[in-house]
């Protein structure tokens, strides 16, 4: 992970790495609605991204257990209703270092209601409950709930987001390949 200090301030700022572009900061208030692959084997036999190049992150989440996660895939543009509940999401759990020393059931409950109630009426995190923390609050990447709560046009299926080397690539780790990640700043 890339971090700012603050020379006025000092405090530090997580940082989104991309590649080949400007960086982009994660910061209080502005969460990041990610869609991407998180383990590098999930990448083996993946030339790039047909929509542009894919985006490379590194993130500091969990609070004060300082996790970080390092995936590659793509920046979403959140409806601005789907924004505000980014928002609201990251408000919710903000400096509560939540996935830090584990994530209790009841946090998952509590989350995954939230999700429901103020993103999207289907929106859930049934298989990707395990990512959640401070700082990254996973989201099953459904096609039709993203179609509903981003502004961008995806196809019916996620793979086609990606070119691959050959058909045997495009099979190895078709699995749980995607991850769809509110980010937001650490409190830590």
């Amino acid at each position: 992970m890339s971090s700012e200090m603050d020379p006025w301030l000092g405090i530090e700022h997580d940082i989104i790495e991309i590649s080949d572009s400007p960086l982009l900061d994660v910061r209080r208030g502005s969460p990041v609605l990610f869609l991407g692959m998180l383990e590098r084997s999930r990448l083996r036999g993946i030339k790039g991204g047909r929509r542009g190049p894919l985006v490379r992150v590194s993130h500091q989440f969990a609070g004060v257990g300082c996790d970080m996660l390092h995936a590659e895939g793509f920046v979403l543009q959140p409806r601005p209703s789907a924004f505000a509940a980014m928002q609201l999401i990251e408000t919710t759990w903000r400096e509560t270092s939540m996935g830090a020393f584990r994530t209790q059931l009841d946090d998952i409950e509590l989350y995954r209601s939230q999700l429901r109630s103020t993103l999207h009426p289907r929106a859930d995190c049934n298989s990707s409950y395990h990512l959640l923390a401070e700082a990254v609050y996973p989201l099953d990447p459904s096609v039709d709930v993203l179609r509903e709560i981003c502004t961008d046009d995806l196809p019916d299926d996620l793979d086609d987001l990606l070119e691959f080397e050959s058909g045997a690539s495009r099979l190895r780790g078709v699995v749980d390949r995607w991850a769809c990640l509110i980010l937001t700043e650490n409190s830590d």
